[in-house]
């Protein structure tokens, strides 16, 4: 078996972007129990929205390496490539689809009052598990009302479209960087016609299906991916002069100032508000991952483990804010330091239960379809 990937601090990311996404949906869920809440706050929104393109621009680094270096040793094998992803999302993904469709909302300690998405569950029930089952989540949440506690796997369907995509890209293309600037292209004057269309037809506001097409394609977010694995392609192929620019301290810390004031300040660049951000993350990423200079390191113990489980902080987390929400309750306890401790500490402990219990099987049998191991995978 040839040598392991491992690239440092990347797990550390994937928690910081969990947790941006957690803090969101806090926020989200106090104020469907009439809780004071900050959900209407333009930074929590926009944190929320973060957290989620960093995880698409880390996969898209991490996916893209990882295909480019075992294109180089032989050839991609694509079979193998989707019986890996199989094995790391399905498992986790289908039993927190299953409980949200079938289980949760049969138990009256998961109803919560005055939350419409907890009524409307039933509303074109048998499409939705269609859909949810034929892992398009993403088109469920765009075209029907959203399903309390599995709203969030949205995004997992975003990705598992872009691994459907990527090895097959990778390995047919020949020239990779090409491809990667007309996927962001191709996705981006797609989006932009669709914001014209949707700017200058009254017709959009009262056609369901249209809206539900924008709405798809506006999260559909490869051209993110794509710009991480532009990244992945400058390290891949040691662009040294780009790399030495990029690894500059004083160019690092302008990248970090720069998106820190952009969040602080809702900067806001036209219909490129994410491509915006993408491009610092994946310059972030760049440093975390590959420069021995990086002015933030994020390798620890705490954070390795914290990241290894982050996919089930990502699934687990709506449900477990409201266990937390509901049994702080019993106990007439609404003060956000418990709310947040609480429900932060379930969700950890419930991931790492079902990482070392549940997902863990599933990855020992991702050795078999393994040409290139990967410490952050």
């Amino acid at each position: 078996m040839s040598s392991k990937v491992y690239f440092p601090n990347l797990n550390g990311i994937r928690f910081i972007a969990a947790l941006a996404v957690i803090i969101h949906h806090i926020e989200q869920t106090k104020s469907f129990f009439l809780y004071n809440h900050n959900w209407h706050s333009p930074h929590i929104r926009l944190i929320g929205k973060l957290g989620v393109v960093l995880f698409f621009v880390l996969s898209g680094f991490l996916i893209t390496y990882l295909l480019l270096t075992e294109k180089s040793r032989g050839t991609i094998s694509i079979r193998k490539f989707y019986f890996r992803r199989i094995l790391r999302i399905w498992p986790l993904y289908y039993l927190i689809v299953i409980l949200g469709l079938f289980v949760l909302p049969q138990m009256d300690f998961f109803y919560i009052a005055d939350n419409h998405r907890t009524d409307n569950i039933q509303e074109y029930f048998i499409v939705k598990v269609i859909l949810f089952f034929l892992f398009l989540p993403n088109l469920a949440l765009a075209g029907f009302s959203p399903v309390p506690f599995i709203a969030q796997t949205w995004s997992v369907g975003v990705e598992e479209q872009f691994y459907l995509i990527w090895p097959v890209l990778i390995k047919k293309l020949k020239n990779v960087f090409f491809a990667l600037i007309s996927v962001i292209l191709f996705y981006l004057s797609v989006k932009l016609i669709f914001n014209y269309i949707n700017q200058h037809t009254e017709a959009v506001d009262s056609d369901k299906i249209l809206r539900g097409i924008f709405q798809f394609w506006d999260e559909f977010s490869i051209d993110c991916m794509a710009i991480g694995g532009i990244a992945a392609y400058i390290f891949f192929y040691k662009k040294e002069k780009l790399l030495t620019f990029l690894f500059n301290k004083y160019f690092q810390l302008l990248i970090y100032i720069v998106i820190v004031l952009s969040i602080v300040f809702k900067i806001n660049v036209m219909y490129l508000q994410l491509e915006y951000y993408s491009i610092g993350f994946a310059i972030i990423i760049l440093n975390l991952a590959g420069n021995p200079a990086s002015i933030i390191k994020l390798e620890n113990r705490v954070f390795n483990y914290l990241g290894k489980i982050s996919y089930g902080l990502y699934m687990f987390h709506y449900i477990m804010i409201v266990v937390a929400i509901k049994l702080l309750g019993y106990f007439y306890i609404k003060n956000d330091f418990f709310i947040y401790s609480v429900s932060i500490g379930f969700t950890i402990i419930i991931s790492a239960l079902s990482y070392e219990f549940f997902e863990s099987k599933f990855l020992k049998m991702k050795k078999k379809y393994t040409l290139i191991p990967s410490g952050n995978d």
